[in-house]
C-alpha cells in the first residue's frame, strides 16, 4: 500500500472517504501501530481545534439573545411611511378645493 497522507488520514477522521478506501483504511489502521499513532495524534489536535472554536459558533444564538435585548430597550416607529404620506393630506385637500 502507498504512504498515507495527513489529508487521507484527516478525511477518514471526518467521513469523507468512500467505502472502499475506509475500509482499506481500517485494514492499514489495523497492521499498523504507527499510522494508529498518527491518527490519534491527529484526531487529538482536532479535537483541540474544535473546543477552541466551539464558543464562537453559537453566534446564532448571541445574536438572537442580542437583538431581543435591543427589542425591549428601542421601541421602533410604527410605520414611517404611513406618518410621512399622512401629514400633507389636509394641506392636499386645502390646494384641491
Amino acid at each position: 500500500m502507498t504512504p498515507i497522507d495527513d489529508d487521507t488520514l484527516m478525511a477518514f477522521v471526518d467521513g469523507e472517504l468512500g467505502e472502499v478506501r475506509a475500509a482499506k483504511m481500517q485494514v492499514a489502521l489495523e497492521r499498523d501501530a504507527a499510522l494508529r499513532a498518527r491518527l490519534k495524534a491527529l484526531q487529538d489536535a482536532d479535537n483541540l481545534l474544535r473546543a477552541a472554536v466551539a464558543p464562537a459558533l453559537d453566534v446564532p444564538d448571541r445574536l438572537a439573545s442580542l437583538l431581543q435585548t435591543l427589542s425591549n430597550i428601542v421601541q421602533m416607529p410604527v410605520n414611517v411611511k404611513a406618518r410621512r404620506q399622512t401629514w400633507w393630506m389636509p394641506a392636499g385637500a386645502a390646494i384641491a378645493a
